[in-house]
């Protein structure tokens, strides 16, 4: 990605949201640049950081999946956490 700032434009969209009612972002770019930034999350912290429901959540990670963009592993700490990784 370029030299933007990614998690300000996530807290721009949320701004804009709360103010006007309108996403900027859709949740997959909002998935990518918080996987981009932390270089990977706990499915649970991932979802800590979006405002859409559990189904949804998962519907956009399969999506994402299935397009090759981003892939699951498990965390070597606790095999029942599965860490979201972007894919190179």
């Amino acid at each position: 990605m370029t030299n933007i700032d990614n998690f300000n434009i996530i807290e721009a969209s949320k701004s804009f949201k709360k103010k006007y009612g309108i996403d900027l972002l859709r949740e997959e770019a909002k998935i990518l640049i918080l996987l981009e930034k932390h270089g990977g999350l706990s499915t649970k912290n991932l979802m800590s950081f979006l405002n859409i429901s559990n189904r949804g959540f998962y519907l956009k990670i399969k999506s994402l999946t299935e397009e090759g963009k981003i892939y699951t592993e498990e965390c070597k700490t606790d095999r029942r956490v599965k860490i979201i990784k972007i894919k190179n």
